[in-house]
């Protein structure tokens, strides 16, 4: 009988939970906007069921972004050679590609089927993202572009000891201390140096993951415990997710205002991307949801929506539909609780379906321009 031995190698398989938890974060955004900037959580008065609900519901999608920056890590940090120079800008071009393409497109059409509604100017911007700043979050991700062949390096040199440590700085030194006192110039989460620590901590949580389920599938006796200890693990995190929630949901309807040294820990001070508590609620579902398998016969659908994923946040941002959905919603933050529920239920089940059909209509339009050009 042959010895069956497993090494890190043999562990690099297709994730599918990562996939899922991708799909999670663009859902968790529609909710995010759908509350704010639909104007639902704005018209509910604080104090009032509605407000209630719509807060929870707000601290627990929170931690969306943050989960990009995980993702990103997690899924860009391997032992392999890197990429050649010519294969990252062409990789770039793609995805800056990508942002154009939802930035104009909609734009055009909605000048012309409503006129009045965006200007000439509004689509020129398009053209132009990064600079402009249309979509904050991939002209912070430009930066962290640039910067990853030197993270990726970064952990590749340092062992599974120094890494462990490093997600305990990440989350006491960046998002416990700095982010209440507004230090380290982390604008609240919004900036590349925060995504290059986020990218920092999602490659640490792989490597770490990595080597443990390595030294565990070499243990034939303890192999047969991964289930179970998948299941713990689920339990506590979900725990853990559910006790930042309710920390900051509790903060902030008890209205808590403090002053410490000239430092001002406000009723929405948990409300933020940096927060100790929406970092630490997002590094739990990374560790949960990596080690989810989705069964196989659904790998292939799963892949196919998580490629079209980002597509979401492009078109639910794109500044035309932006400007049409401000304050849409906002007659629903007095009404029943109910109606609460479901129209964010429905705009997170129409710009997912919008996001990843138009995506797939994109991507057999960008390949057919390659085949042509060959």
């Amino acid at each position: 009988m042959m010895k069956n031995t497993v090494t890190k190698d043999t562990l690099k398989t297709y994730n599918s939970g990562i996939d899922l938890l991708r799909l999670l974060a663009f859902a968790y955004v529609v909710v995010l906007h759908t509350l704010g900037h639909g104007g639902i959580l704005g018209a509910a008065a604080f104090g009032s069921h509605q407000y209630m609900l719509c807060a929870g519901m707000e601290i627990w999608a929170y931690c969306a972004v943050n989960l990009f920056g995980l993702i990103s890590g997690y899924v860009g940090y391997n032992d392999d050679p890197p990429r050649s120079f010519r294969r990252r800008v062409f990789s770039y071009l793609e995805l800056w590609l990508q942002v154009v393409f939802y930035a104009v497109l909609p734009s055009v059409i909605i000048y012309f089927v409503m006129p009045g509604t965006i200007t000439v100017t509004d689509i020129l911007k398009g053209f132009l993202p990064v600079t402009t700043g249309q979509y904050w979050y991939f002209s912070a991700y430009t930066g962290l572009f640039l910067l990853m062949p030197v993270l990726n390096a970064a952990l590749s040199r340092l062992d599974v000891k120094y890494l462990r440590r490093f997600l305990i700085i990440f989350l006491v030194a960046f998002a416990a201390y700095a982010s209440p006192m507004e230090r380290f110039a982390l604008r609240e989460g919004y900036s590349t140096f925060w995504l290059a620590l986020l990218y920092l901590a999602g490659g640490a949580v792989k490597k770490i993951r990595t080597d443990h389920e390595a030294a565990m599938a070499a243990e034939k006796d303890r192999a047969d415990l991964s289930r179970a200890g998948h299941k713990k693990t689920a339990l506590i995190c979900l725990a853990g997710i559910l006790a930042c929630a309710l920390f900051a949901w509790i903060w902030l309807l008890n209205g808590w205002h403090y002053s410490v040294f000239d430092t001002e820990v406000k009723r929405t001070t948990w409300m933020s991307y940096t927060s100790f508590t929406v970092t630490l609620a997002a590094l739990l579902h990374l560790v949960w949801f990596s080690g989810i398998r989705v069964p196989e016969k659904l790998h292939r659908p799963l892949r196919l929506a998580a490629s079209c994923s980002f597509a979401i946040y492009l078109v639910n941002t794109q500044p035309a539909v932006w400007k049409l959905t401000d304050k849409l919603f906002a007659p629903y933050g007095t009404g029943p609780l109910v109606s609460i529920l479901l129209v964010t239920a429905a705009n997170v089940v129409v710009f997912m379906a919008a996001g990843i059909l138009a995506d797939m209509i994109r991507q057999a339009l960008f390949n057919g321009v390659r085949r042509f050009f060959r």
